[in-house]
């Protein structure tokens, strides 16, 4: 299934407007043609189906292209043959201006490049199919018509969208000696840490992340939970998998974690804090928590390149019992 998704482009280099032109009615001596080439660098997939590294996009998906001394975006929508059109055509300045272009997803109204409102991560209901309504991205890249992909900005390759969250990926396993019919069933689960929740917005023009004003007047900003009814969170095969994006810090940051499960028709409650680790932007951070009756492990925890799935090592917590507290 495909998702819808938009892009804003933003001309960041100090043009004047006359160096575009709208060319609905010009003739044989117009600029050459401005186009669009979007990648989403992603083998996860979170907005959109992925063949073999290849993003497919939705037809009708809109793209916005800001362009100097124009407050409002040109839209452009993606059509069934691959190609991006825009509301007007548009042509280069010329062939040999070397411009610079930056872009963000998802789409936002009445923002501007130093201040985008970032989605609410407490929002976010812990599956693989509804990361993508959260997820944020951004890409940059440089260059002329000469240097552009036939006429279009090409945000592919090194320039493709890359993502701007860290991914926490926490899967529940049972033990493996575990008596016939003693099953293990997720009730809920809550995540809590320091600026790892709290609502952002982000400033295009300086590549930074920073606290919404209003951040500090809700204790519950950097709290997330989920809840499961009757037996959707049974554990079954290879475990329970729960994706959750978060915020990267500047700082060393441990999480809270505390799990609601029934154990062979016995509810427990148990909370379990996880070592301090820098989370990074594009990196997946996956902790494995083994249910053994009455007791959590950390199993397992490793750190990943989010884009290209590299296992960049663990976490140093390999194999130990946690300190739970149940109730």
């Amino acid at each position: 299934m495909k998702v819808m998704k938009k892009f804003w482009l933003i001309s960041l280099l100090p043009l004047t407007a006359c160096q575009y032109q709208e060319v609905e009615n010009a003739g044989e001596n117009a600029f050459p043609a401005l186009g669009i080439q979007a990648v989403i660098k992603d083998v996860n997939a979170t907005r959109t189906v992925t063949y073999e590294g290849k993003t497919d996009f939705s037809e009708s998906d809109q793209i916005g292209l800001f362009l100097p001394e124009r407050e409002t975006p040109y839209r452009w929508t993606y059509r069934s043959d691959g190609n991006w059109e825009p509301e007007v055509p548009l042509s280069w300045p010329d062939k040999t201006t070397v411009l610079q272009f930056a872009a963000f997803y998802p789409y936002r109204e009445a923002v501007s490049a130093s201040r985008i409102p970032l989605p609410d991560l407490t929002l976010q209901p812990g599956t693989w199919e509804g990361l993508g309504r959260f997820d944020f991205l951004t890409a940059r890249t440089t260059c002329s018509y000469a240097t552009s992909h036939q006429g279009k900005i090409p945000f592919t390759g090194e320039s493709s969208f890359k993502h701007l969250y860290s991914l926490l990926v926490i899967r529940f396993i049972e033990a493996q000696d575990r008596k016939e019919g003693e099953e293990t069933v997720l009730k809920a689960l809550s995540v809590e840490g320091e600026g790892m929740l709290a609502p952002q917005e982000y400033n295009l023009e300086k590549q930074l992340m920073q606290p919404l004003e209003t951040a500090s007047e809700n204790p519950q900003a950097d709290r997330w939970s989920v809840s499961w009814e009757a037996e959707q969170g049974k554990i079954e095969g290879d475990g329970y998998t729960v994706p959750l994006l978060v915020n990267p810090s500047a700082q060393s940051r441990s999480l809270e974690v505390r799990v609601s499960y029934v154990f062979a028709g016995t509810p427990y409650t148990a909370d379990l804090r996880t070592p301090e680790v820098r989370f990074e932007s594009r990196k997946r951070y996956k902790y494995t928590v083994k249910i053994q009756k009455d007791h959590l492990f950390l199993e397992g925890s490793s750190i990943a390149d989010w884009e290209e799935g590299m296992d960049l090592g663990e976490i140093v917590i390999n194999a130990r019992k946690t300190e739970n507290k149940f109730y």
